[in-house]
């Protein structure tokens, strides 16, 4: 079973940026899940919590439950189009899963305590892509945050913070590399 190959891989032989996306969405879909696509066609069944996933012809369908996030609902299924031109870019993948886990680093700042679940899936994915989670994650899905610097005995006060707040390419205190030129970020 060829799940991770693009119909366009399969039918015509064409290896491409775009069929690359669509195995990468795939892969998403599995960490996500926390199975690969033929576990979890094994498993389909009335649970919302496994996708309800199709295969025929080198064409991959799944049907989303309502619980994963939009965000990454969308990229996943972006990513596993069967029309090679209507996937994202790795740029826009990146740019993607960046985004998502800045507004996992918000929403994490406003609960007590750090949540794992699809968070823990896009930082798996970011990890694959990345070579490791904690160079673009925020430390807060991963760990408690570290205690706060003890306070300076000095009589001098310590100058303020002029840092910045994070922006998309600075995450869990490292700076991603800028976008190309003419990547439409």
């Amino acid at each position: 079973m060829h799940v991770h190959i693009a119909k366009e891989v399969i039918h015509r032989g064409y290896l491409t940026k775009s069929a690359d996306v669509f195995s990468y969405g795939v892969m998403l879909l599995e960490f996500y899940y926390g199975a690969n696509i033929a576990e979890l066609k094994a498993r389909r069944g009335p649970d919302e919590a496994i996708p309800n996933v199709s295969l025929a012809g080198g064409r991959f369908a799944v049907a989303m439950p309502s619980s994963c996030p939009v965000h990454l609902r969308n990229l996943m299924v972006a990513c596993i189009s069967g029309e090679p031109g209507l996937r994202p870019t790795f740029e826009q993948v990146v740019d993607s899963l960046v985004d998502i886990l800045l507004m996992e680093h918000v929403h994490s700042q406003n609960r007590a305590a750090p949540q794992r679940g699809p968070a823990a899936a896009v930082a798996a994915a970011a990890a694959a892509t990345f070579g490791t989670a904690r160079a673009i994650a925020p430390t807060s899905m991963f760990a408690p945050p570290p205690p706060p610097p003890a306070p300076e005995t000095s009589t001098v006060p310590p100058p303020a913070p002029s840092s910045p707040p994070p922006t998309r390419r600075q995450v869990g205190g490292h700076m991603l590399a800028a976008p190309k030129a003419g990547m439409g970020v």
